[in-house]
């Protein structure tokens, strides 16, 4: 598995009251997150876990934390290590 970085382009939520002008101006919001990459090449999705829990033979039994992002908002994706 490959550790990334990968920046995307998330939906933006007002969760209070605003004008319709207002409401007209948020932007959607940039984010980058750094994990494992487990799939997401020429995929519909990217899905990124922030740990992976091995079992006695040293082999990833389990992922901690996953974050599945749609391969449409992925603007970057760089190689760590």
């Amino acid at each position: 598995m490959k550790k990334i970085k990968v920046t995307w382009v998330d939906a933006a939520l007002e969760s209070h009251n605003i004008s319709p002008e207002e409401a007209k101006a948020v932007k959607p919001v940039s984010r980058e997150n750094v994990g494992y990459q487990i799939s997401g090449e020429g995929e519909e999705n990217l899905i990124l876990v922030f740990g992976l829990i091995y079992d006695k033979e040293n082999h990833a039994a389990a992922c901690d934390q996953t974050l599945i992002i749609p391969s449409s908002m992925v603007k970057e994706i760089k190689e760590i290590e």
